[in-house]
């Protein structure tokens, strides 16, 4: 049971040296076998400080174009990905360059996935970002009825809806690497209604309950890229 790591990042230095500090201090051993950081800065002296500051934990790789934009950066990156899937490595921990770990349950997440495959992916509730979120009191909050607690016989626990896909930190199927990604604005929505409409069963996660504290913290105080 073994991971690929994918780091997408977009040329925010401190941002990305906190995360993977804070990440690489919560990340379980032995459970991540390839490591790839996917940079969509256009700026090739900021890949070159990515390979001599990383490179020896990661494969650095990029889009072929300039600057792809985040819906087309994820594609390429999921290209990359898929060259690293096999009977080891099923699953993919998906990682932005502007978050800090509080906890990490991956073992427990991949767990998850594979008892309940009708899960695309099982993220990480980080803390309310957005106005409708803060006003509420959380992200659940913001939508009551829309999140359904779940639990099963093993004690796993999950909360389920269909809202839409989320690349806050997650673990999805790496075999959705292979299907490829969409392209363009609100793609994240788009994503998770293309999935659910392909399959009705289809449902996403957060890990966890309804009343937990946040198991991860949004930094990023704005969108250097673009392509949402």
């Amino acid at each position: 049971m073994t991971v690929c790591l994918l780091v997408m990042t977009d040329g925010r230095r401190a941002l990305l040296e906190n995360t993977i500090a804070s990440l690489t201090g919560h990340l379980p051993d032995g459970l991540v076998a390839r490591s790839i950081l996917h940079d969509d800065s256009g700026d090739e002296h900021h890949r070159a400080w990515l390979r001599d500051r990383f490179g020896t934990e990661f494969e650095v790789t990029w889009p072929a174009a300039e600057r792809a934009g985040q819906g087309a950066a994820i594609r390429s990156a999921w290209r990359q990905v898929s060259r690293h899937v096999d009977v080891d490595v099923r699953h993919v921990l998906h990682i932005e360059d502007d978050y800090l770990f509080h906890d990490l349950p991956l073992a427990a997440m991949i767990d998850l996935l594979d008892a309940h495959p009708h899960l695309r992916q099982v993220a990480l509730l980080r803390q309310p970002w957005f106005r409708r979120e803060r006003d509420a009191g959380g992200v659940f909050a913001a939508h009551p009825g829309e999140y359904m607690q779940r639990a099963d016989q093993r004690g796993r626990a999950w909360v389920e809806h269909i809202r839409h896909w989320t690349f806050n930190p997650c673990v999805y199927p790496a075999a959705l690497c292979r299907a490829g990604y969409i392209d363009g604005a609100r793609h994240e929505l788009r994503y998770g209604q293309r999935l659910v409409a392909e399959n009705t069963k289809a449902r996403f996660a957060y890990y966890g309950r309804l009343d937990d504290e946040p198991r991860v913290e949004h930094r990023g105080t704005e969108r250097v890229g673009s392509g949402y």
